[in-house]
């Protein structure tokens, strides 16, 4: 029967199995979410763009040649700004800077304001007291107590353990496919590249890559697991602990929904997604139609005085 430390440790080699698949799964994501995304909603959203673009300079247009009423002119001003605003800020219509910098004025003076104040700023002074940093180094010296103090040497004693019990493994390793010992040129070279990974796992302090080899080349099993010296088999947990950490960080900076920058459209599986996209096109090319109509419809002056009436 495995002892606590031994299940601790197979439980730790398939949490970190089950996140190297979940990471390898969400890089593939990364690859045809990218293509899905300008197979089906790209076109859409720049058709989308070029009909808000056309919609604003007809609005711009319109406001520039009519003769309205000041507070029709003042409403109908105040339109045309929230979408040139938006078009360019939120949709990022460059072709529509000019609208934008004649329309909000405003907003240029107000970043450039914020920009000289910036360039003003200078950085707050530091008085630094002579043997202050010696004092602090002493005091830090004098606050450790007497139970951190045997928690960092058991820490040490911990990673010592570890850095010994990975080192046997690497060179047992090491001894077992040394291309010294080939038999041919097609065993020189496989012990050649082996021999490659087992250095790479060592100098990384790999523990997991150099156990799976070892697995792979003595076929361990749980006798072997047994044998390992309590002190050596907990370092090693602790080493686990520490890779699925880490893993786990990587599996959450590689979500695509997070890491993505279309990672709005992404689903838990690639057909979830595809339908996700295609819906989300079809609504795109809705609203750039939409768009095109209502532009079309403010040309008549009839409905242009319709519409102000309605701001």
């Amino acid at each position: 029967m495995l002892s606590k430390e031994q299940q601790r440790f197979n439980e730790a080699i398939r949490e970190i199995e089950a996140l190297r698949q979940v990471i390898a799964a969400q890089r593939e994501a990364h690859t045809w979410l990218t293509a899905l995304f300008f197979l089906y909603v790209q076109p859409t959203l720049q058709a989308y763009n070029q009909a808000f673009e056309g919609h604003v300079r007809a609005l711009y247009q319109r406001l520039s040649s009519e003769k309205l009423q000041q507070s029709q002119r003042r409403r109908f001003t105040e339109y045309v700004q929230e979408r040139v605003r938006y078009a360019v800020e939120q949709l990022g219509i460059a072709s529509l800077w000019e609208i934008y910098n004649a329309l909000l004025p405003e907003k240029e003076e107000e970043e450039n304001a914020l920009q000289e104040v910036d360039a003003q700023e200078e950085e707050p002074s530091h008085v630094h007291e002579e043997g202050d940093t010696a004092a602090k180094r002493g005091f830090e010296q004098k606050a450790k107590s007497a139970k951190r103090l045997a928690r960092e040497a058991r820490a040490k004693v911990t990673e010592q353990s570890l850095s010994q019990g990975i080192k046997k493994i690497y060179r047992g390793l090491a001894m077992l496919v040394h291309p010294d010992k080939a038999t041919d040129e097609a065993d020189a070279a496989y012990r050649h590249s082996l021999m490659q990974e087992v250095n790479a796992a060592y100098a990384a302090q790999n523990l997991l890559r150099l156990l799976e080899l070892q697995a792979a080349l003595l076929q361990r099993d749980e006798s072997t697991l047994s044998a390992l010296p309590a002190d050596t088999l907990r370092a090693y947990n602790i080493l686990l602990k520490r890779q699925i950490k880490e893993l786990t960080a990587e599996a959450k900076d590689t979500n695509p929904t997070v890491s993505h920058p279309y990672g709005a459209y992404y689903r838990q599986t690639r057909a979830y997604t595809e339908m996700a996209m295609k819906a989300a096109a079809k609504e795109s090319q809705k609203s750039a139609d939409a768009l095109l109509e209502h532009t079309r419809y403010l040309a008549y002056d009839a409905a242009f005085k319709q519409f102000l009436r309605g701001l």
